[in-house]
């Protein structure tokens, strides 16, 4: 049931919607049985035995939900059932906007924050998350932080937004080294740190040949060259060197916290971009261990092409590739993508190629 549930959270996205009313932090957990980590260059392998995990077993009810009452179970289970109706996830925020109208904050909040909110978030300040990872460690989970803000295609978004961003990120960092310490990752979205725009533009370029990991990286910490210059107008080229300052600043912190960063991929038209500047912050950060981790999503047809190709990249540079192995939850997106530009969808035919893409991965 549980692995149910977060399955349809992933698909529903509706944690992103309620975070944004109540909390800077988006909250959730994941069960880690063993992180392996390869540094080619010093032939060594890493492995962090399963100190903190052994796999839930969901046919001993007992123990695997001795954290959760009666309550949460319903709630649960009412909430999953409410979300597998589209209309209502299409539409939550639309409802959620009008039931604010009508009845008001208070109201609407009374009725959403131990509903909804509860179901998704594990705390909106740092007292009521260290109390959920204190009573879910009991089960050994270990929590993940999501930092769930994300850009759009929109040029309204001021730098104020992503700088603003980048502070809530560092605050994620500096609090996941707090609660989670025998493992301390958090995930965090580009597109909140860089204007979508700029990250369309970088694919276009890496995958065209015209900009390389190495000269990202030696961007993130030098003045931009001038050849990267060459690809954007002057108001990109500022959009782009404020947004890699971002993330170098996001890789600091996180180097010196110790604390493991997951960049979450999204669309396949910005995908590229991110990934470019993922691996030039791999270059920077990963010298040691591998604290900058890439998603790759396995629903799609390219996933293993894509992850062996930037796996070269960044282990012949001697230093730790990080991966994220998920599934992805875009599809629909993906589709009318495809459809709009008259192309053959990027997504796996079924289910169980889906499948088979992630085990080959």
């Amino acid at each position: 049931m549980k692995q149910e549930l977060e399955q349809q959270i992933e698909m529903s996205e509706m944690s992103v919607f309620n975070v944004s009313f109540f909390s800077k932090y988006s909250f959730c957990y994941t069960r880690m049985t063993r992180t392996t980590v390869r540094n080619i260059g010093t032939k060594k392998l890493l492995e962090e035995d399963n100190k903190c995990v052994n796999e839930i077993n969901f046919d001993d009810h007992v123990n695997a939900f001795q954290t959760k009452t009666t309550w949460e179970i319903v709630r649960a289970l009412s909430v999953l059932k409410i979300c597998s109706y589209d209309k209502m996830v299409d539409n939550s925020l639309k409802l959620y906007e009008k039931s604010r109208k009508l009845f008001g904050d208070r109201l609407t909040n009374a009725v959403v924050k131990p509903t909804f909110y509860d179901q998704f978030v594990g705390g909106d300040d740092r007292t009521s998350i260290q109390a959920t990872v204190d009573k879910y460690s009991l089960s050994k989970i270990m929590p993940l932080i999501a930092a769930s803000m994300e850009g759009d295609m929109s040029s309204k978004i001021r730098d104020d937004w992503y700088d603003n961003n980048m502070n809530k990120m560092l605050d994620c960092i500096d609090l996941t080294s707090h609660i989670n310490k025998a493992f301390p990752v958090m995930q965090l979205r580009i597109t909140a740190l860089v204007p979508m725009t700029i990250l369309v533009k970088l694919s276009e370029m890496y995958l065209n040949g015209k900009l390389t990991v190495d000269e990202v990286a030696s961007d993130m910490d030098n003045t931009a060259s001038e050849k990267t210059r060459e690809g954007f107008t002057e108001c990109e080229f500022d959009d782009y060197k404020k947004g890699i300052q971002r993330l170098y600043n996001c890789g600091q912190l996180s180097k010196a916290k110790q604390v493991k960063i997951m960049i979450d991929a999204e669309y396949t038209y910005v995908n590229p971009g991110m990934s470019l500047l993922a691996l030039a912050m791999m270059l920077h950060f990963n010298k040691d261990q591998p604290v900058i981790w890439n998603t790759y999503q396995c629903y799609l047809k390219e996933a293993f092409n894509t992850i062996q190709k930037e796996f070269d990249v960044v282990t012949r540079k001697n230093v730790c590739f990080g991966a994220k192995i998920v599934r992805g939850a875009y599809m629909q997106a993906e589709k009318r993508h495809s459809q709009h530009l008259g192309m053959p969808s990027p997504i796996n035919e079924t289910y169980e190629d889906t499948n088979i893409m992630y085990n080959k991965v």
